[in-house]
């Protein structure tokens, strides 16, 4: 709230605020609710739900604003300009009134020295005993058109799809060096298993993927097989994702040795197999079939892994 005589420019901001003495510079506010009953003597800035120029209110120069509601029944002594959702004028205002409005209703005690222009797709209710000297011109709001670029289509869709597998190869190669880190002859067993028994690993991968739904439902019919149902698919699930690793190692392997690099660490051997397997998968139709070739064959390699581990382990037992 401001009184008295204020002889240079003001800048406030709160949830009420009154302007009710007087400033000989500008205001500039920002509110929930602004009423002015003051007078300014240059220009008036607002932007607030609601704007309130009582009757006793003057501005000596421009008002300026962005507000919810606006309530104009005092004197503007230049323009009026702004953006508002409903807009009530009564009062003067001595040159242009620019609106931008949802609703605009000029009532009986308006009088303007310019023009009325306001941007709205309702037709202002003007009283017939307002007073607007210069023309009344209303334009309707631009309607945003949207026109369908192909080209433009593509090229966010190959960004996105980029970006994707991007963030695919990362994630597989960081999981992929924290499984070398934790258990560091995996990936080699894995391989090995693989290339030798490329048929078995491709059957039983093929089991597996069409057996588990079976045993699934099988689970759940009981309420003790729920629990295991949801920690197989779980496990089968994880195993699913990680059998991308184990085809890519032995993708990178083979594509390394062709080349002649034999003696290649175990990262570079994952890196170069998870970008050429990434590049194959994005193919359609051929990518869908590498896939599942990839599932089937890492999920039996991985399989026949833990039976053989499985086997040593017992065999170990036993001789002891």
């Amino acid at each position: 709230m401001t009184k008295g005589t204020t002889f240079g420019d003001i800048l406030a901001a709160g949830g009420t605020i009154n302007l009710s003495g007087k400033t000989e510079g500008d205001i500039r506010v920002v509110g929930g609710e602004v009423t002015v009953s003051g007078q300014i003597g240059r220009n008036l800035s607002v932007v607030s739900g609601v704007l309130e120029l009582k009757p006793e209110a003057a501005v000596g120069g421009s008002t300026q604003f962005a507000a919810g509601n606006i309530y104009l029944r005092g004197k503007v002594e230049k323009d009026l300009l702004g953006g508002v959702g409903r807009a009530i004028v009564d009062g003067k205002i001595g040159r242009n009134a620019e609106l931008s409005a949802g609703q605009l209703t000029v009532e009986r005690g308006a009088d303007i020295g310019g023009s009325l222009t306001y941007i709205s797709s309702e037709k202002a209710d003007i009283s017939e005993r307002a007073v607007i000297s210069g023309e009344t011109i209303h334009k309707l709001p631009p309607q945003e058109t949207y026109h369908f670029n192909p080209q433009k289509f593509w090229e966010v869709l190959f960004v996105a799809q980029a970006g994707i597998k991007l963030l695919s190869f990362l994630s597989l190669l960081a999981i992929g060096l924290l499984i070398m880190f934790l258990v560091p002859n995996l990936f080699t067993k894995v391989t090995e298993k693989g290339i030798q028994k490329v048929g078995q690993s491709l059957l039983i991968g093929f089991l597996v993927v069409i057996l588990f739904p079976i045993l699934f439902m099988l689970l759940m019919i009981t309420i003790i097989g729920i629990p295991i149902a949801v920690i197989v698919s779980l496990i089968l699930a994880l195993l699913a994702y990680l059998s991308n690793l184990f085809v890519s190692f032995v993708l990178g392997k083979k594509i390394l040795e062709i080349l002649g690099k034999k003696k290649t660490a175990p990262l570079w051997i994952l890196a170069a197999g998870l970008f050429v397997w990434i590049l194959l998968t994005s193919i359609p139709v051929f990518g869908w079939v590498m896939k599942l070739f990839g599932l089937f064959f890492g999920l039996g390699a991985l399989f026949l892994t833990g039976w053989s581990w499985f086997q040593n382990r017992k065999k170990m037992i036993s001789g002891k």
